[in-house]
């Protein structure tokens, strides 16, 4: 069964009986306030704010969708049975490596709480100079769910195109890698990062994610920043006072998972 049989079921179940995908298309687009009410449901968005209206001015440009609505998008991606594999990732550094659900929701959880013992909180920016692996899902999740902004570059950018892009956001936070390999070469970024730290003055914290052949010694460890769980910043706000990392699973049939493949990296 296709996604859109299952919302059509969902829709009969509820007094919407549609004959043809033409007929739905028509109530879609004729009445949006039901039309876009039933999506929420039928995806279960989580809203912690609910919404004054669903599209109380049409007007293009102008339009706003569920003005003053707030929801966490971590709670959303977190959702999935325990024992359910969400990460796979490969590398040329480390064997494989499988977070579960389980697993992924306590490592977000552990950097969330320690992004937030770094003092960040919402409207905040965290940026990451790290390849495509677990920490950098991890880490990502846990700085949506306390509602900061994230941007990344890859490791093989160098030093100047990332102060450029990370300069304008002037983050609080820097996430990043001292190397990685490639085919058989060891790629040392220890200069790079320094050059990078030493280009964005409003960085406090530099978090080191083991990865590569090297350390850095002056900076905060992935593993010190995950050492213990605790409730999320004070400063967070309503988008972020959820359980974010053990919210409820959504339906089987709507389940996905996220998969990291080292050794290369996108930016966001």
């Amino acid at each position: 069964m296709t996604e859109i049989d299952r919302y059509l079921a969902w829709l009969a179940d509820r007094g919407h009986v549609f004959g043809d995908y033409a007929a739905l298309h028509r109530w879609s687009v004729r009445d949006l306030d039901g039309f876009w009410t039933s999506i929420k449901d039928f995806f279960g968005v989580r809203f912690h704010t609910p919404a004054s209206a669903v599209l109380p001015d049409r007007r293009m440009p102008g339009a706003e969708w569920f003005p003053g609505a707030t929801l966490n998008y971590a709670e959303h991606a977190l959702g999935g049975p325990a024992d359910e594999v969400a990460v796979i990732a490969f590398s040329q550094t480390r064997d494989r490596v499988e977070l579960t659900w389980e697993q992924l929701r306590d490592q977000v959880s552990r950097a969330r709480a320690g992004l937030a013992r770094l003092g960040v909180g919402r409207g905040d920016r965290v940026v990451a100079y790290l390849p495509n692996i677990p920490e950098t899902v991890v880490a990502y999740l846990a700085t949506a769910s306390l509602g900061a902004i994230w941007a990344s570059c890859a490791p093989e950018f160098g030093a100047r195109s990332v102060v450029d892009r990370f300069g304008q956001v002037e983050p609080r936070v820097l996430l990043t890698v001292s190397g990685y390999r490639y085919g058989a070469k060891d790629v040392d970024r220890r200069a790079e990062v320094a050059e990078i730290r030493a280009g964005l003055p409003s960085v406090e914290h530099v978090v080191h994610v083991p990865y590569g052949e090297h350390g850095l010694p002056d900076a905060l460890d992935w593993t010190d920043l995950l050492a213990e769980s605790a409730p999320g910043s004070s400063r967070s706000g309503s988008r972020t006072r959820s359980a974010c990392c053990s919210p409820p699973a959504p339906p089987a049939s709507r389940r996905r998972s996220c998969t990291a493949t080292a050794g290369s990296s996108s930016s966001t």
